[in-house]
C-alpha cells in the first residue's frame, strides 16, 4: 500500500498514511482480487478525496469508478506496530466490532459482531484460511506472519455472496506485502506488570485460610519475537519473491500470579472451590451421607472442605511458535502471471491444570479392606451403619485431589500448512481471469500427563488380604494400596501405579479450487458514462475432519476425561457466483455518482443440499463531500465440519440445580418436569460447588441457518482533513446453529414444561445431575449442537478521522466506536421463556457481556522530525445483570483503559516502537465462577486480563 520512503520522514509518512487508511471507510474498489496493492492514502480535503484510490475488501470487481457499498475498516501496519503485541491474533482485540476467543485447545479466533467465530470468514490476500484444528472449524489467524502484514481489512457485512456463506458476520482479510523489497529484521520483547493489591480477594483468601501466593508487585508473562523478511526480483524482473521466517516465545503465567484470580469466586465474593479436596470427601449413597476425613483420621460430616483448584492453572500458556513461508509472482507473458503462496507454522504449548482427582468416582470397598481403620470400618459397616459382614462391600463416591502428585498438563503441538497456486492475467484489454487452488491442513498432537486411570484407582481401593496377610487386589493381579482414608497415607508408589499419560491426534484439511473472470460488458446505462462491470466464477471446496483417541480414552478409563471414539467426516460444496457493478447516473448536479452493486452465489452441498445467497446495494454521492450507501445481503450458512462431526463428550457447566436440596426453588410439579421423582422431591443431593454434567459435541443432522443483513451508511467530509463514516447494520439469523444452554434448558423446562427442553435433561436415579457419569450414578443435560431459534442483532458504527497542524507536525484524532442497539436471542424456537434481549446485559442467559457502546479513541502527534507519539483510550460501556441486584454478579461498570506508545527513527534504516498498554494497571472486572467465561473470575475477549503491558520492538531494514 505504501510507496518506499527514505530518511527520517519515512516513518512519519507511513504513520500518516496508515492512519488515514484505517478510517477510509468510503473507499472505492481500486483493484481486482483483494491481494492487489493499494496506493498511498492522501489527506482528505474539500476538493480532493482519496476514496477512489484504496483497495477494499468485499468485491472481485476491478473498476475504480465503482465505490463499495459495504463498510470497511482498515488497520494499518504502523497502528499494528504501536500496539506492541507479539501474536498476530492479538492485533485485533481492540477493535470495537471484534471479540477474540480462545478455545480449550489454546487456539485464538476472531468473532465479529459477537455472532461467533464460525460466522466470521478469515482471508489471507483474499483467499480462505483453513480451520484451526480438529476441534475448531474457525480459522486461527496465528498462521499469518506478522512481519509481512501490510494492513488488516475488516468488512462488517455483505460478503457472503462474494467469498462464501460463512461470512455471515463479515470478513477479516490480512493483506500481505507480497512485493516487499530488501531485507528486514524485527525483534521485540514484552511483559506484564501488576500491583497485587485487590483487598476483596485477599480477604476472601484469608477467610478460607488459603495459602496466599500473589502479593505486591509482579513482573511476568515475558514474550519475545523475531521476524525476518527478505524480498526482491529475479529472472530479469519477471519474478518477485517475498520470504519470511519468524519465531515467538511466551512464558508461563499461572492464576496464582494475580491476586484477583488466586481463588474461584462465588457469587457472594467468597472463595469457592472444588469438592475434590486434598483432604478427601466422601458420599455414601446407601447411607445418603456426605462425610469428610478429619485430621485425626475419623469420618465427620462434610463441612465446607473445598480445594482451591486454580493455583496451578495457566492463564497464559508457555508457548513457542515458528513460522516460515513465501509469496512468489512470476510474469510468464503479458497474459499470464503465475503466483504461489506457502505458509507454515508449528506451535507448541503446555497447558497447566489443577492436579488430577478421583472426580466423584464410585468405588466398591470391602468392609475388611486394609485401607480402612477399625473405627472407620465399624462406623460404615457396623450396626449403626450398613450392618454388613466383613467380607461384604459398600459403595462410596470418592472426592480426592492428587495434591501429593504433580499437576496435570497438556503438551500440544499444532502444525499448520497452507499453499496457494494460481495463474492470472489479462484476456483482453478490459477482461481478466484468475484461477487458483488452495490447500490448507492443520494437524495436532496432544498428550495429557499425570492423570488417574480409572481401572487402576478402583483396583487400588478395592483390596483385601490373602492367607499370608498380604494386601492383594480383589480383582486379582498386582496393585498398590491408595490410602484415601488415612491422613498423609498416600505413597509415591501408589501414585506411580495409578497415573498415566493419554493422547489425542487430530487432522483438518481444506481444499479450494477457484476460477473467475472479470471485466466490462459492452453495455452502458444511458445516464452513466461507464459500462457495467461483471464477475463470473466458480468454486469447489472440500472440508475434512478427524479426531483419534488412544485406547484408555475409548474405554472411558481416564478420570477427568470422557469416553471417546474416533470421529471423522467431511463435506464438499460446488458453487457458482456472479457479481455486477452497475453505474446508473454520473456527473449530474447533485448526482456525481449513483450506482448499484449486485451479487449471487449458488451453492450445492453434498450434505445440506442446494442454497442461494445474494446481495443488492446502492451508492449515492450527491456531492464530493458526501456519500450515502445501503445494501441487503442474504446468507445461508451450512454447518461446518466441527458442528457436524466433533466428538460428543461429557463436560461441566457452572450454575445451580433449582430442584436440589431440602428446599428446592421450584415446586414438586415443576421439578417433576425436569425428571425429579415426586418421592425424591426435597431430597435430591445438592452439589456443594455448583458444577454439573453436560454432554456436548457435534450433530450430523443439523440444518443450514439463514441470515439477512441490512447496512445503511453515510460518509462525509465536512472539514478539510476530516472524514466521518456512520453505518447502521441489522442482522437476523434463523435456525441458528448452537447449543441450548444447560441452565436455560433446566429452568425453562421447569417453568414451561416444553417437551423439547425437558427431553435434554437426564437425571440419575436419585435425581442428581453431577455425580460420576461413566459409572451410571450421575445425570447430565444434553447440550450438543442443534438448530435453535432466531437471533436479531442491530447496531451503529462510527468512524472519525481528523488532522490539524500543530507546531512542526500534525495532531491526528481518530475514533472507532460501535453502538449495540439490539441483541435478541431465541435459544429454543417457539418458547417465549428462551427469548432474551442481551444488549447492555450479562447473565446466565446472555453468554457474554455486550456493552451498548465500545470505542477506541486515539490522538497521535506526528512531528516532522524523527518521532511520533500516540495516546489511546479504550472504553467499554456498563453491562447489567437483571437477575442479580447486589454482589459481583450484579453487573459490570463502565471500563476505560489507556495506552501510550512512541515511535522513533534512528538514522535511515532503524525504527523503534515502545509503549505501555493499560498504563493505569487497571484490573479486569470480576464476576463469579457462574458467569466467568474462563476459570479466572473474568471475561475473555474484551478487558485487559493481566495488568499493565510493556513492550519494545526494533526494526532494521535495508
Amino acid at each position: 500500500m505504501l510507496k518506499s520512503f527514505t530518511g527520517r520522514n519515512r516513518l512519519l509518512a507511513v504513520a500518516i498514511a496508515a492512519t488515514l487508511a484505517h478510517f477510509n471507510t468510503s473507499a472505492a474498489i481500486a483493484g481486482g482480487a483483494m491481494e492487489q496493492t493499494a496506493p498511498a492514502a492522501e489527506p482528505l480535503s474539500s476538493t480532493s478525496e482519496n476514496v477512489a484510490e484504496v483497495v477494499v475488501t468485499g468485491s472481485r470487481l476491478t473498476r475504480k469508478d465503482i465505490e463499495a457499498v459495504s463498510p470497511v475498516s482498515v488497520l494499518g501496519e504502523v497502528e499494528i506496530a504501536q500496539r506492541g503485541y507479539i501474536r498476530t491474533e492479538e492485533m485485533l482485540m481492540h477493535m470495537p466490532q471484534l471479540r477474540t476467543e480462545q478455545s480449550e485447545s489454546g487456539r485464538t479466533f476472531v468473532n465479529l459482531r459477537a455472532l461467533g467465530s464460525e460466522r466470521t470468514l478469515v482471508l489471507v490476500n483474499g483467499r480462505r484460511l483453513q480451520a484451526g484444528g480438529y476441534g475448531d472449524a474457525a480459522p486461527d489467524p496465528s498462521l499469518v506472519p506478522p512481519g509481512l502484514i501490510k494492513n488488516v481489512e475488516i468488512l462488517t457485512g455483505g460478503a457472503s455472496s462474494v467469498y462464501g456463506a460463512d461470512a455471515v458476520a463479515g470478513v477479516v482479510n490480512f493483506v500481505m506485502d507480497t512485493e516487499f523489497e530488501g531485507f528486514k529484521i524485527s525483534t521485540g520483547a514484552s511483559a506484564f506488570q501488576h500491583d497485587n493489591d485487590n483487598t476483596m480477594v485477599s480477604r476472601a483468601m484469608d477467610a478460607r485460610g488459603e495459602e496466599w501466593y500473589a502479593k505486591g508487585n509482579s513482573f511476568d508473562g515475558e514474550q519475545y519475537k523475531i521476524d525476518i523478511a527478505a524480498g526482491g526480483k529475479f529472472a530479469d524482473g519477471a519474478g518477485h519473491i517475498s520470504a519470511y521466517l519468524g519465531a515467538d516465545k511466551s512464558a508461563l503465567l499461572r492464576m496464582s500470579a494475580r491476586d484477583y484470580t488466586s481463588c474461584a469466586l462465588g457469587s457472594d465474593a467468597t472463595c469457592s472451590g472444588s469438592f475434590e479436596a486434598g483432604r478427601p470427601n466422601y458420599y455414601f449413597p446407601e447411607l445418603d451421607a456426605e462425610m469428610m476425613l478429619a485430621n485425626d483420621g475419623s469420618l465427620v460430616p462434610y463441612d465446607d472442605n473445598l480445594a482451591n483448584w486454580g493455583n496451578n492453572l495457566s492463564m497464559r500458556h508457555p508457548a513457542k511458535r515458528l513460522r516460515a513461508g513465501a509469496f512468489v509472482n512470476y510474469e510468464i507473458n503479458e497474459h499470464a502471471t503465475a503466483y504461489f503462496e506457502a505458509n507454515f507454522m508449528r506451535a507448541e504449548s503446555r497447558n497447566y491444570y489443577d492436579e488430577t482427582a478421583t472426580f466423584g468416582m464410585p468405588a466398591t470397598i470391602r468392609c475388611d479392606s486394609p485401607i480402612l481403620s477399625t473405627a472407620q470400618a465399624a462406623e460404615i459397616c457396623g450396626a449403626s451403619g450398613l450392618n454388613l459382614a466383613p467380607t461384604d462391600s459398600f459403595t462410596v463416591n470418592l472426592y480426592k485431589r492428587n495434591v501429593e502428585g504433580q499437576a496435570r498438563y497438556w503438551d500440544k503441538v499444532y502444525n499448520s500448512f497452507r499453499t496457494v497456486t494460481g495463474l492470472k492475467g489479462d484476456i483482453t484489454s478490459n477482461w481478466r481471469y484468475d484461477v487458483s487452488f488452495m490447500y490448507g491442513n492443520t494437524t495436532s498432537s496432544e498428550q495429557g500427563t499425570n492423570v488417574f486411570v480409572r481401572s487402576r484407582v478402583l483396583n487400588a481401593v478395592n483390596l483385601t488380604r490373602n492367607g499370608n496377610g498380604e494386601i492383594v487386589c480383589v480383582s486379582g493381579g498386582s496393585c498398590r494400596p491408595y490410602m484415601v482414608f488415612t491422613p498423609g497415607g498416600v505413597t509415591q508408589d501408589a501414585l506411580d501405579y495409578m497415573t498415566s499419560d493419554h493422547y489425542i491426534d487430530g487432522d483438518a484439511s481444506t481444499y479450494v479450487a477457484n476460477a473467475f473472470v472479470s471485466g466490462d460488458l459492452p453495455l452502458t446505462i444511458p445516464s452513466a458514462a461507464n459500462p457495467i462491470a461483471l464477475v463470473l466464477g466458480t468454486e469447489y471446496r472440500k472440508e475434512t475432519f478427524g479426531t483419534y483417541f488412544d485406547d484408555p480414552q475409548k474405554q472411558g478409563d481416564i478420570l477427568g476425561r470422557t469416553q471417546q471414539q474416533d470421529t471423522k467426516g467431511s463435506y464438499d460444496v460446488t458453487e457458482f457466483f456472479v457479481e455486477a457493478a452497475v453505474p446508473l447516473v454520473e456527473n449530474l448536479p447533485w448526482v456525481q455518482n449513483l450506482s448499484a452493486e449486485l451479487g449471487y452465489r449458488y451453492s450445492d452441498y453434498n450434505l445440506s443440499g442446494t442454497q442461494s445467497t445474494w446481495k443488492a446495494g446502492l451508492n449515492y454521492r450527491p456531492i464530493q463531500q458526501l456519500k450515502l450507501r445501503g445494501g441487503f445481503n442474504r446468507a445461508v450458512r451450512a454447518p461446518n465440519v466441527a458442528e457436524l462431526f466433533e466428538p460428543q463428550s461429557n463436560g461441566l457447566w457452572n450454575g445451580s440445580d433449582p430442584c436440589a436440596g431440602a428446599t428446592p426453588l421450584y415446586s414438586a410439579e415443576q421439578c417433576a418436569r425436569t425428571g425429579v421423582d415426586p418421592g425424591r422431591y426435597g431430597s435430591v443431593t445438592a452439589n456443594p460447588v455448583g458444577q454439573f454434567n453436560q454432554l456436548t459435541g457435534g450433530n450430523p443432522n443439523l440444518d443450514p441457518e439463514q441470515a439477512d443483513t441490512v447496512t445503511i451508511g453515510l460518509v462525509l467530509s465536512p472539514l478539510d482533513r476530516m472524514n466521518i463514516a456512520i453505518d447502521y447494520w441489522d442482522i437476523k439469523i434463523d435456525d441458528v446453529i448452537g447449543t441450548v444452554g444447560a441452565s436455560t434448558a433446566l429452568n425453562q423446562c421447569a417453568l414451561t414444561g416444553d417437551a423439547s427442553l425437558c427431553s435434554l435433561i437426564h437425571r440419575a436415579a436419585d435425581g442428581n445431575l453431577w455425580l460420576d457419569l461413566l459409572s451410571g450414578s450421575g445425570g447430565y443435560i444434553a447440550a450438543t449442537n442443534a438448530n435453535l431459534g432466531a437471533w436479531h442483532y442491530r447496531g451503529v458504527d462510527l468512524n472519525l478521522d481528523y488532522a490539524v497542524p500543530v507546531g512542526a507536525g500534525d495532531v491526528r484524532f481518530s475514533l472507532n466506536g460501535s453502538r449495540f442497539l439490539k441483541k435478541f436471542q431465541e435459544n429454543v424456537k417457539g418458547v417465549p421463556g428462551s427469548r432474551f434481549s442481551c444488549e447492555g446485559l450479562y447473565s446466565s442467559n446472555c453468554n457474554f457481556p455486550t456493552p451498548k457502546w465500545r470505542h477506541t479513541f486515539g490522538a497521535t502527534y506526528a512531528s516532522d522530525s524523527f518521532w511520533s507519539a500516540t495516546l489511546n483510550w479504550r472504553y467499554y460501556g456498563e453491562v447489567d445483570n437483571p437477575a442479580v441486584t447486589s454482589g459481583i454478579d450484579a453487573g459490570i461498570n463502565a471500563q476505560s483503559f489507556f495506552d501510550l506508545s512512541g515511535t522513533f527513527s534512528v538514522g535511515d534504516n532503524i525504527s523503534i516502537v515502545t509503549g505501555v498498554n493499560n498504563i493505569l494497571d487497571k484490573e479486569p472486572p470480576l464476576v463469579s465462577l457462574n458467569l466467568s467465561t474462563n476459570y479466572f473470575n473474568t471475561v475473555d475477549g474484551y478487558y485487559d486480563m493481566l495488568g499493565r503491558f510493556l513492550h519494545v520492538s526494533a526494526t532494521v531494514k535495508f
